[in-house]
Protein backbone atom coordinates (compact mmCIF):
# COMPACT_ATOMS: atom_id res chain seq x y z
CA UNK A 1 0.00 0.00 0.00
CA UNK A 2 1.47 3.25 -0.67
CA UNK A 3 -1.22 6.17 -0.46
CA UNK A 4 -3.97 6.59 2.13
CA UNK A 5 -6.79 8.88 2.01
CA UNK A 6 -9.25 9.67 4.83
CA UNK A 7 -10.68 12.84 6.77
CA UNK A 8 -9.31 15.28 3.73
CA UNK A 9 -5.23 13.85 3.90
CA UNK A 10 -3.44 11.52 1.89
CA UNK A 11 -0.17 10.03 2.82
CA UNK A 12 2.05 8.78 0.52
CA UNK A 13 5.00 7.05 0.23
CA UNK A 14 7.73 8.36 -2.12
CA UNK A 15 10.28 5.57 -0.93
CA UNK A 16 11.16 3.56 2.43
CA UNK A 17 12.31 6.95 3.68
CA UNK A 18 9.97 10.01 2.55
CA UNK A 19 6.17 10.24 2.99
CA UNK A 20 4.05 12.89 1.85
CA UNK A 21 1.06 14.53 3.71
CA UNK A 22 -1.35 16.44 1.60
CA UNK A 23 -4.73 18.25 2.22
CA UNK A 24 -6.84 19.97 0.05
CA UNK A 25 -8.51 24.09 1.19
CA UNK A 26 -7.16 23.48 5.08
CA UNK A 27 -6.13 26.67 5.63
CA UNK A 28 -5.17 25.95 9.42
CA UNK A 29 -2.46 23.75 7.86
CA UNK A 30 -0.67 26.87 6.63
CA UNK A 31 0.71 28.55 9.61
CA UNK A 32 2.43 24.94 10.73
CA UNK A 33 6.04 24.25 10.39
CA UNK A 34 7.41 22.41 7.43
CA UNK A 35 4.22 23.27 5.44
CA UNK A 36 4.04 24.24 2.45
CA UNK A 37 1.18 25.66 0.04
CA UNK A 38 1.61 24.57 -3.48
CA UNK A 39 -1.11 27.00 -5.26
CA UNK A 40 -1.13 30.18 -3.13
CA UNK A 41 -3.02 32.13 -5.36
CA UNK A 42 -5.81 29.58 -6.21
CA UNK A 43 -8.98 30.01 -3.43
CA UNK A 44 -8.61 29.15 -0.82
CA UNK A 45 -11.11 25.97 -1.04
CA UNK A 46 -8.83 24.78 -3.78
CA UNK A 47 -5.36 25.36 -2.17
CA UNK A 48 -3.14 22.35 -1.80
CA UNK A 49 -0.85 21.97 1.83
CA UNK A 50 1.75 19.42 1.63
CA UNK A 51 4.37 18.46 4.46
CA UNK A 52 7.03 16.08 3.17
CA UNK A 53 9.26 13.90 5.70
CA UNK A 54 12.60 12.46 5.81
CA UNK A 55 13.65 10.16 7.60
CA UNK A 56 10.97 9.70 9.82
CA UNK A 57 9.70 6.36 10.30
CA UNK A 58 6.20 6.28 8.92
CA UNK A 59 4.20 2.57 9.30
CA UNK A 60 1.44 1.84 6.59
CA UNK A 61 -1.61 0.11 8.06
CA UNK A 62 -0.86 -2.89 5.97
CA UNK A 63 2.76 -2.38 8.39
CA UNK A 64 1.25 -2.35 12.02
CA UNK A 65 3.17 -5.89 12.74
CA UNK A 66 6.54 -4.36 12.05
CA UNK A 67 5.79 -1.38 13.31
CA UNK A 68 5.60 -2.77 16.68
CA UNK A 69 8.55 -4.71 16.06
CA UNK A 70 10.45 -2.24 15.15
CA UNK A 71 9.45 0.56 17.67
CA UNK A 72 8.30 -1.58 20.74
CA UNK A 73 11.03 -4.18 21.13
CA UNK A 74 11.60 -4.86 24.76
CA UNK A 75 9.55 -2.24 25.81
CA UNK A 76 7.26 -2.03 28.95
CA UNK A 77 4.69 -0.20 29.59
CA UNK A 78 4.00 0.80 26.50
CA UNK A 79 0.91 2.59 25.26
CA UNK A 80 0.55 2.66 21.60
CA UNK A 81 -0.54 6.22 20.21
CA UNK A 82 -1.74 7.17 16.69
CA UNK A 83 -0.48 10.63 15.64
CA UNK A 84 -0.27 13.11 12.44
CA UNK A 85 2.55 15.34 11.01
CA UNK A 86 0.61 18.14 11.54
CA UNK A 87 0.55 17.18 15.38
CA UNK A 88 0.87 21.15 17.88
CA UNK A 89 2.73 18.48 20.45
CA UNK A 90 6.23 19.47 20.89
CA UNK A 91 8.99 18.25 22.48
CA UNK A 92 7.96 20.39 25.74
CA UNK A 93 4.41 18.30 25.81
CA UNK A 94 6.17 15.33 25.18
CA UNK A 95 8.48 15.58 28.35
CA UNK A 96 6.07 16.99 30.01
CA UNK A 97 3.84 13.94 29.48
CA UNK A 98 6.61 11.05 29.64
CA UNK A 99 6.02 10.68 26.30
CA UNK A 100 9.15 9.33 23.68
CA UNK A 101 10.10 10.79 20.92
Amino acid sequence: MNTITDAGCTLTKINDNTFELSAIGNIKLATMPGVICENPTSPETERIYKKTFLHTPIYMPDQYQEAIKTVLYNCDDVIILGMNGFSMVGPEQCAIWGVKL
